[in-house]
């Protein structure tokens, strides 16, 4: 699998689609997917911070 082909392709893909459609509704959309990406990465973060300092519970 070459990854570069894929990641340029989907370079020229974005360029090509912030530069067809009018500027304010690029940003709206694509700051959309920058907003879901962040609440993503903020949910990942508190599971990740909230399981490694709960107690464990043994099952004994």
């Amino acid at each position: 699998m070459d990854f570069s082909k894929y990641l340029s392709t989907a370079f020229d893909y974005l360029s090509w689609f912030l530069n067809s459609v009018d500027d304010k509704v690029s940003n709206v959309i694509l700051g959309g997917w920058v907003a879901i990406a962040g609440f993503t990465g903020a949910i990942v973060a508190l599971f990740l911070i909230t399981s490694l300092l709960s107690p464990r519970r043994s099952d004994d």
